[in-house]
């Protein structure tokens, strides 16, 4: 996820003319396009009740969607929430500036906002909805 495309590494070696050098996963287009290629779930196509079951590389959270608002949740997992808690997902994200909004994605962090504090999770691995022998998708 993280390579260079050809472009970038002609840049990079070439010097670029100078100019400062940000790959590709740097801008708004080239995280879009990252993104757009992995496999993932929109919240929005959700209706409340339902559970998802989101591992990541460190943890294993639980999540029910709830009709709150927008992409909330009661999220259970993980080191911080013991309890279900009260949350809103605000998206998937590389780490940097730019959410793919309502969206969890493997390969990349969900973002979350408890209140007012913001979480990332480390990258998901995996994602099942519903039980643990429902259909899951998963990093390739």
């Amino acid at each position: 996820m993280t390579d260079l495309n050809a472009a970038d590494r002609e840049n990079l070696q070439n010097g670029a003319n100078n100019r400062a050098f940000v790959p590709r996963l740097g801008t708004i287009a080239g995280f879009a396009s990252e993104a757009a290629r992995q496999p993932g779930v929109a919240l929005r196509s959700l209706v409340p009740r339902t559970m998802l079951v989101v591992k990541t590389r460190n943890s294993t959270y639980r999540l029910t969607v709830t009709d709150e608002g927008p992409y909330s949740v009661l999220i259970r997992g993980g080191a911080l929430f013991r309890d279900a808690t009260p949350a809103q997902v605000q998206g998937a994200t590389l780490g940097g500036p730019f959410v793919k909004v309502g969206w969890i994605g493997v390969g990349l962090r969900m973002e979350l906002r408890v209140g007012r504090r913001r979480f990332l999770t480390s990258r998901v691995d995996a994602i099942r909805l519903g039980r643990s022998d429902t259909a899951a998708v998963t990093a390739q």
